[in-house]
């Protein structure tokens, strides 16, 4: 669903948990629209989940993903309907 406010309630959620100090005020927020990444499941896959040096070309040294970036924070996903069902399977098996 677009335009119901979703970004802006989710930012909320993060500043109240930061200021009833249920995670650290340095605590990461990160915004991933995945509707931006709809076309291109390999980008999004190595974005969320990252990468070791050499895995594809051009990848000079390994890199986090923003699963792990978002640890101890805040990682939402919008639009996440518009993964691929590839990368929804792998986001489900992380979750679980």
């Amino acid at each position: 669903m677009r335009g119901v406010g979703k970004s802006y309630l989710a930012s909320k959620i993060a500043q109240l948990a930061k200021s009833k100090g249920i995670i650290s005020n340095e605590a990461p927020y990160i915004v991933l629209n995945c509707a931006d990444y709809a076309n291109n499941p390999e980008l999004v896959s190595s974005m969320l989940f990252g990468y070791v040096k050499g895995a594809y070309t051009g990848a000079d040294e390994a890199k986090d993903g923003l699963l792990k970036q978002a640890n101890g924070g805040y990682l939402f996903l919008d639009e996440v309907h518009r993964l691929s069902s590839e990368n929804q399977e792998k986001l489900f098996s992380f979750m679980d």
